[in-house]
């Protein structure tokens, strides 16, 4: 600013002095002056304009100008550099001027006008320096407190990548920092027109309408917003939002979030200062702003991705196969509950070996398998994994690299109940070509026995000697016992149809060991029952049902036998695994060998002494269970006892209405009788 753009007040009681120093001031430049001659003329003109020098008489009627300098300064009626002009030239008045805020004096002597117009260019120079240091030092406070609100907002937006976490503490922030009465942060869903009320604080949040912005009630602010726009509004009472103006609100504002091209929400600051908003306090809500939408879509992120990882995560951990992801050195990454359920529920795999989960004796397989995959061949094959308690667990591995990392994802398939499934369809299908073959043989038999039993008879009816008719008996007795063979073969081998119905497997289990109670008690066996209360019923034939119950229970009748009478017990259990029907008989006999127990379901074998049995028990039982379509297995350690499970699927009635085909439990009578 050039001296001669300088406003300067000189204020003096004595005309004479105020018209010479004016004059002077004029002649070294300075054209805008005024005169005033009290310190009431003083204030009054210092509430309309601004001066840059006050030129401020000590000797003034009824206050003197040290009294009026406090005053002003006091009261901070200006910021203009004051100038005491006294007559005295007391360095007391000096000292107390300079205290009380002055920024020159000057002493009217004799040279007083040729001195007053370089003491006011001085002055003028040092004020300009002045006003431009306490400028800049404005500046630097008010930066540095623009810079304290962004950095505590971005600070609380970079806390967490919870939504409502995150806008929350931004509304708190910004009101805090900026001294608001009223924000509030509103959210747009893209499939939704409105903007909804996310997180508030002040006036804004607690009108109801403004729970909402929708194009009908807030037109003016939706449309801006839609656009990208900044709505902005210095006077409430003559808009739609006169609410807020009885609320005492005077100004408002409302930011869109922005990200990329989408509208992401709104963030709008209401204040009770028509002023308030001003360009500079606008570029900072504006920044706020912006930081304030990458947050949210960071936000929206990370809950998509979580979702992803949730979902992800309860596939993995609903599948019935073990998952494990592993890095190139075989060290586990990643494992689902399956996995972690095999191995006992542990929870520190991470980092573990895989090796450490196979067999020795499969090492140099895995290891070779893993070599081809690290070179890009994916595979799939059969080997042998450690399962539940060490033991080995037959497998099918299908391996492959994950895409664009150094990870190699494995789905390991317990093979064991598929091994189980295979073993049962080849003794399946041994029963049924054996079954073709016997039925034959059973007919053929059938016939010559029954000439040997008619024959056998009438040689009876004859008067015979002691001894012929003791051989006679012999030849009946054991032609009976070949006739009994053959009806089982039939038993076996030939089926009918056989219409099933609702059967209560525990009524059924009371009524075969009603029959043999007496028995059991009077060989020292302690029979145990453990039957659910609420089991559901299965379909099926009551009498194909009730001979293999029978049968079990007579086979660990046997078993028990074998040991000491003291040591004899037996356990019966029901029970249900929701699809499936569940019958237990266990015993602490002397077990079965790992040889026999994979041949006991086939025909005709037995371990029982020859005459004992026929071996055709256990294998008809085997078809009675699969034609309900059950599941029939053993679990056994020599001398340890034994334990047979019977499966058998729990149906609903409608789909029991047709006739299946079940085995028989008596040969047909023109077999018999042919």
């Amino acid at each position: 600013m050039n001296p001669s753009e300088a406003k300067i007040l000189i204020v003096e009681d004595n005309s004479d002095h105020a018209i010479l120093a004016r004059i002077c001031l004029q002649r070294a430049g300075f054209e805008h002056i005024n005169l005033v001659n009290s310190s009431a003329k003083c204030r009054a003109i210092l509430k309309t304009q601004i001066f840059d020098i006050i030129l401020l008489d000590y000797d003034l009627p009824n206050e003197d100008g040290l009294a009026i300098l406090r005053r002003l300064k006091k009261q901070k009626l200006t910021e203009a550099a004051i100038v005491l002009v006294t007559g005295h030239g007391h360095e007391k008045i000096a000292v107390e001027s300079m205290k009380a805020g002055a920024f020159d004096y000057i002493v009217k002597s004799g040279d007083y006008p040729g001195i007053l117009p370089n003491v006011v260019k001085r002055v003028f120079e040092k004020f300009q320096i002045y006003r431009e240091k306490k400028r800049m030092e404005e500046e630097i406070l008010l930066r540095n407190r623009e810079l304290q609100a962004l950095s505590s907002v971005s600070t609380v937006l970079n806390e967490s990548l919870i939504l409502e976490e995150i806008l929350v503490g931004a509304v708190g922030k910004i009101a805090k920092h900026l001294d608001l009465e009223a924000v509030t942060i509103y959210l747009k869903k893209s499939h939704e027109p409105d903007f909804l009320l996310a997180a508030g604080t002040g006036t804004l949040a607690e009108i109801s309408r403004f729970r909402k912005l929708t194009s009908h009630d807030f037109e003016d602010i939706f449309s801006a917003l839609t656009r990208h726009k900044q709505f902005f509004t210095d006077d409430l009472s003559a808009t739609s939002l006169d609410d807020l103006a009885t609320e005492g609100m005077r100004s408002l504002v409302a930011f869109p979030l922005v990200h990329k091209t989408k509208v992401l929400g709104a963030l709008l600051a209401a204040s009770k200062d028509i002023d308030y908003f001003s360009e500079r306090r606008l570029k900072l809500l504006s920044s706020i702003s912006s930081q304030i939408a990458i947050s949210i879509q960071n936000a929206n992120l990370y809950s998509q991705t979580d979702e992803l990882k949730n979902n992800l995560e309860n596939v993995f951990n609903s599948s019935l196969d073990l998952i494990i992801t592993v890095d190139s050195d075989g060290r586990i990454r990643f494992f689902n509950e399956r996995f972690a359920k095999i191995h006992s529920g542990a929870d520190d795999f991470l980092g573990k070996n895989v090796l450490d989960f196979v067999p020795d004796n499969r090492h140099d397989l895995f290891k070779r398998k893993f070599e081809e995959l690290k070179r890009g061949c994916a595979s799939i094959y059969e080997t042998e994994m450690l399962g539940p308690g060490g033991t080995g667990m037959p497998c099918l591995i299908s391996q492959s690299r994950l895409k664009g990392r150094e990870e190699f994802l494995m789905v390991i398939k317990d093979t064991s109940a598929i091994a189980q499934l295979q073993e049962q369809l080849i003794q399946s299908e041994k029963l049924s070509a054996l079954g073709q073959m016997i039925a034959g043989a059973a007919h053929e038999l059938n016939n010559p026995l029954a000439g040997i039993l008619g024959y056998g008879q009438l040689l009876l009816e004859e008067s015979l000697a002691p001894n012929v008719r003791s051989d006679v008996n012999v030849i009946l007795k054991e032609a009976r016992r070949c006739q009994n063979i053959v009806q089982n073969l039939l038993t076996f081998a030939r089926k009918q149809n056989s219409t099933r119905q609702l059967i209560d497997i525990n009524e059924v289990l009371k009524g075969v060991l009603d029959l043999q109670t007496y028995q059991l008690r009077v060989d020292g066996i302690d029979v145990t029952r453990e039957l659910h209360p609420s089991l559901p019923g299965v379909f099926g034939d009551y009498h194909q049902l009730q001979q293999v119950l029978l049968h079990l229970i007579k086979n660990a009748h046997d078993a028990l036998q074998k040991k000491p009478r003291t040591h004899r017990q037996m356990h019966i259990r029901t029970t249900s695994s929701g699809k499936m029907v569940q019958i237990i008989v266990s015993d602490n006999g002397i077990g079965i060998s790992a040889e026999h127990k994979n041949r006991i379901f086939e025909p005709f074998f037995t371990t029982k002494e020859v005459g004992a049995g026929t071996g055709l028990g256990l294998s008809m039982c085997f078809g009675i269970v699969q034609s309900h379509q059950g599941k029939m297995y053993v679990e056994s350690e020599p001398g340890k006892g034994a334990t047979f499970t019977v499966e058998l699927p729990v149906l609903p009635a409608e789909e029991n209405t047709m006739p299946f085909e079940v085995m028989n439990m008596k040969p047909p009578a023109a077999l018999i009788d042919s």
